[in-house]
């Protein structure tokens, strides 16, 4: 009975049996979740290290003249995050922007033309007081950083090029390419060409497009919608669609870092959620509502 006790007792203390070699499913856990962490965790120190070339800045607005133009800091250039701090302003007389009215308007926030540059826009905050407002606003700083150290100078490609940042009587505002259509007009949010014209055969061409390019980035977006894709014409009925915010999703960004499997994943997961969307607008257009 002594020598089944102590074998027990043997058995309780050290249930993993090494002079088998087998070392049981909670060793074999534990190396997986290892392997797993360490997979991020490289990944992401490469992902923070690669530089991107500079890019020509299209604006020529620096110097003393209101409004004047003020490259991103290296706080935001470095990706770090920003969330808890205010935009940077310049020094100079802000640019006004009151009275002119904003060519688009959004829950958070609202664009207008650059009183200096029409190839440019001015976003700012919908709301002066609106916290959420403002940390959109900062928001896009840090992925449009995040995309400029990944170094892939093709993503810009759908995705407008930011400037910097310009103070102005509505607040901070951030200062990015604007898009036109092939007559000049300021391009539409892809929601109201397809509840206008419903989804033609080259919309639905420039959307397939849209998702390839995505899938070809490995760009796993934000709330990615048609309300927050522009469809640019080209003329001939030629469309090519960009977007304009909600470039990286946060939230699962550590899970798409695992693998590319996972990535892939979550980047059909969003595509899938577009394509509802999309066919919700065209649902509009045939019940005229």
């Amino acid at each position: 009975h002594q020598k089944t006790l102590r074998a027990a007792a043997g058995r309780v203390a050290c249930p993993v049996n090494f002079n088998s070699g087998r070392h049981g499913p909670p060793l074999r856990v534990a190396v997986i979740v290892a392997v797993i962490v360490a997979v991020v965790v490289v990944r992401s120190f490469m992902d923070g290290n690669i530089k991107a070339p500079p890019r020509p800045v299209k604006a020529a607005l620096v110097g003393d003249a209101p409004g004047s133009l003020q490259p991103l800091p290296p706080a935001y250039n470095e990706g770090s995050s920003m969330l808890g701090k205010p935009l940077p302003s310049p020094a100079s007389d802000p640019l006004v922007l009151s009275g002119k009215g904003p060519f688009a308007k959004g829950g958070k926030r609202h664009c207008y033309v650059h009183p200096a540059n029409s190839s440019l826009c001015v976003k700012v905050a919908a709301r002066a007081d609106g916290r959420d407002c403002h940390a959109q606003q900062r928001l896009d700083l840090e992925d449009y950083a995040l995309l400029k150290k990944r170094g892939r100078e093709s993503v810009f490609e759908r995705i407008p090029e930011i400037a910097g940042v310009v103070d102005t009587d509505l607040g901070p505002g951030i200062v990015m390419q604007i898009y036109r259509d092939a007559n000049g007009r300021i391009s539409r949010k892809l929601a109201e060409v397809v509840r206008e014209r419903g989804l033609t055969p080259s919309l639905i061409q420039a959307i397939d497009e849209l998702k390839e390019w995505q899938r070809k980035q490995r760009l796993l977006t934000r709330d990615t919608g048609p309300h927050n894709v522009l469809a640019v014409c080209l003329g001939n009925d030629d469309w090519k669609l960009v977007i304009i915010e909600g470039w990286l999703h946060r939230r699962n960004r550590w899970l798409a870092l695992i693998h590319p499997l996972f990535e892939g994943y979550l980047i059909g997961r969003q595509l899938r959620k577009f394509d509802r969307r999309v066919a919700h607008c065209a649902r509009t257009c045939r019940d005229g509502s």
